[in-house]
């Protein structure tokens, strides 16, 4: 960018794709962001893989389009104008509108994806409030923090004097762009070396040859497609950097040992990296060589993962990079809040599914990790059998009246509480298969998955007919629900003829998954259809 240039934001948009999107908004520079989700950006005729953190820049007048794969896309899209001085302007014009790029067109390498999503997340932020002076001070200065991080990073490779990392950005683009003619002549020439020289340093920087390299990342990218998609043989290798279906099926047994067809019915070490998608493991019949943990770990099923040797680590410690590495796991699965640096890492090691965690509900992550896992009847028999056991739940409530209470759920912590709404604990029982009814007011609050509101106001707030009410195992936690409770205008809700509270486990209640969702049934079934009274402790 030249010495007495500016850049003024027009638009910044958060923009959430579920089919193909077309972006017909040609006039100004375009900064693309990717927030979640996976599938292909195409800017005029070339094409992009996208995913999480990854960066796209596009001039004015370029033809966008964006499909996702596997689930939905999310993205920030942000419209700027380049200004660069008037030459000898007649009518007084300052400045005029440059409409070269600020860098090359297409993908933008970034040091630091994280950090990027980060401050265009903060951007779009700061972006409601224009008239406040400060904000939008604050708002010019994070613009100018991402497009000095994308200028810097993607600086010609000549003013880069380190070898090795001229080699690794090409790595990098190696890493993003393997559907593409990637030849070692082409990439040293990006990295301003010999091809001689270039293929030495690339070893010493890797570990492996260039040619391996690339048939790891190809013959990895192929593996997810196989698993996460319903994708043609012919069209994954042609995704993937391959010319046809026979030499993809080549490669493959070459590398794999078996044929892809093969691959996708033999049995998979797992990884998964949250519990909630162990319970949708386990609600398949399938057992994971090692899983993240709550401190209340899995309940019943705690059993069976200890003699099926599963290791179970508390999710607030994690694995080690190094730990992952030596179980040599055959797919991982983990919710779409990891970082690009972490998913990267785990994506060399397998193929690794991500379920958008806040986009889909609990049956369609269903769906996609059974798919993964080959399990998709086994699902499907699953869902039809728990769809009879809601409607006998919602027959029997509608028998007994309770069908027509409002219901508030209400989770008390050490040093925090929430009224629930949609995606955990319980509401997407109550409130989605068994369409009972909240309160008005948390119909009318805004749209997000729990609220935060204070014991003392929860009454005057969130009163329903019946109160679902969950409390955290710890002293702190049992203390401020028994402060809550025993205060008047408690107990005089309670005396209420038609009022009932409900104290569930929340080790039962907490999860957003199968298993899960069977416990939470059981406990409406014997709580709600048969005019339970109050069950206060």
């Amino acid at each position: 960018m030249g010495e007495a240039e500016l850049c003024r934001i027009v638009k910044i948009e958060h923009i959430v794709c579920s089919r193909k999107s077309l972006f017909p908004d040609k006039s100004a520079h375009t900064l693309l962001v990717i927030a979640g989700g996976m599938g292909v950006l195409q800017i005029n005729e070339e094409k992009h893989p996208v995913s999480i953190g990854k960066c796209f820049y596009a001039v004015p007048d370029s033809g966008i389009s964006i499909t996702p794969h596997f689930n939905e896309l999310k993205l920030y899209r942000i419209f700027f104008d380049r200004l660069s001085p008037a030459e000898h302007a007649e009518d007084g014009r300052i400045f005029d509108k440059n409409l070269d790029g600020f860098a090359n067109q297409g993908e933008l390498f970034t040091s630091f994806p994280d950090r990027v999503l980060d401050m265009a997340a903060s951007l779009y932020d700061n972006d409601a409030d224009d008239e406040n002076r400060a904000a939008g001070y604050k708002k010019q200065m994070i613009f100018y923090e991402i497009l000095h991080e994308l200028a810097s990073a993607n600086a010609p490779v000549h003013s880069i004097a380190n070898t090795q990392e001229a080699v690794k950005r090409t790595i990098h683009y190696i890493q993003t762009n393997y559907e593409k003619d990637l030849t070692r002549d082409k990439l040293a020439n990006m990295a301003k070396l010999s091809p001689e020289y270039y293929s030495v340093v690339f070893k010493q920087v890797s570990g492996t040859n260039l040619t391996d390299y690339i048939t790891q990342i190809r013959i990895q990218m192929a593996k997810e497609r196989l698993l996460f998609s319903d994708e043609r043989l012919s069209d994954i290798a042609k995704a993937v950097g391959y010319k046809d279906e026979y030499y993809l099926s080549r490669k493959f047994k070459k590398e794999v040992g078996v044929s892809p067809s093969a691959y996708i019915k033999t049995p998979k070490k797992i990884v998964s990296m949250n519990p909630h998608l162990t319970r949708h493991l386990l609600a398949l019949d399938v057992m994971p060589a090692a899983t993240l943990s709550f401190r209340w770990m899995f309940g019943e099923y705690q059993e069976r993962l200890n003699a099926g040797q599963c290791e179970c680590r508390d999710w607030m410690l994690g694995f080690q990079d190094d730990e992952l590495q030596r179980m040599k796991p055959d797919l991982m699965v983990c919710i779409d809040n990891i970082s690009p640096e972490k998913l990267g890492t785990y994506r060399r090691m397998a193929p690794t599914l991500v379920v958008p965690w806040h986009v889909k509900d609990w049956r369609s992550h269903f769906r996609m990790i059974s798919h993964a896992v080959g399990k998709s009847a086994v699902a499907e028999t699953w869902l039809r059998h728990f769809d009879e056991r809601v409607e006998q739940v919602r027959f029997l409530m509608g028998t007994t009246g309770a069908a027509w209470q409002s219901v508030a759920l209400f989770n008390i912590r050490a040093e925090s509480s929430f009224v629930y709404r949609n995606h955990g604990m319980g509401s997407q029982i109550i409130y989605d298969e068994l369409r009972l009814q909240p309160p008005s007011s948390i119909l009318l609050a805004p749209d997000q998955v729990s609220i935060s509101v204070a014991p003392a106001d929860f009454l005057p707030r969130y009163a329903a007919d019946c109160i679902i009410l969950s409390i955290e195992k710890s002293d702190r936690a049992e203390w401020r629900a028994r402060d809550m409770l025993g205060s008047p205008a408690w107990q005089e809700w309670l005396s209420g003829p038609s009022h009932r509270l409900h104290i569930v486990d929340m080790d039962r209640w907490h999860g957003y998954d199968p298993i899960s969702a069977t416990w939470q049934l059981d406990d409406v079934e014997r709580l709600l259809s048969y005019h339970s009274p109050s069950n206060i402790v």
